[in-house]
């Protein structure tokens, strides 16, 4: 994958740059496709060794990190709630959430970190 932009991706294949997002959603729709990219993306992430887990600890680090600016903070804040889905259009929430600085990720199992995001996610 050149850049995740399926919309550079149309045009880079020949379609006109009036089209290309339409055909880019139409393409990312189909499930073929779609599994295609999800196996590159796992493939990454593999030969890098990251795991979701990896981004989730390095995002929480550095959102909680004091030295940096409040902008590297809510930054990564961000990222997190994109991460676990609070910023999805059927997923809106009005809920107060309490946020434990501190954790001590060696104690927490991956079954878990996902039984967390699954109920912050309401599943």
């Amino acid at each position: 994958m050149k850049d995740r932009n399926g919309t550079q991706a149309a045009i880079r294949a020949g379609y006109s740059k009036k089209t290309a997002n339409v055909i880019a959603s139409q393409n990312l729709s189909k499930l073929y496709i779609k599994d295609f990219i999800d196996s590159l993306e796992q493939d990454t992430a593999d030969a890098a060794r990251v795991t979701a887990r990896d981004v989730l600890e390095g995002l929480l680090s550095e959102a909680n990190n004091a030295d940096n600016n409040g902008g590297i903070r809510t930054r990564a804040w961000e990222l997190v709630g994109k991460h676990i889905g609070f910023f999805k259009e059927d997923n809106v929430r009005e809920e107060n959430i309490t946020v434990k600085k501190g954790i001590d990720w060696d104690d927490i199992t991956d079954e878990g970190i996902e039984k967390i995001i699954a109920a912050i996610k309401g599943a």
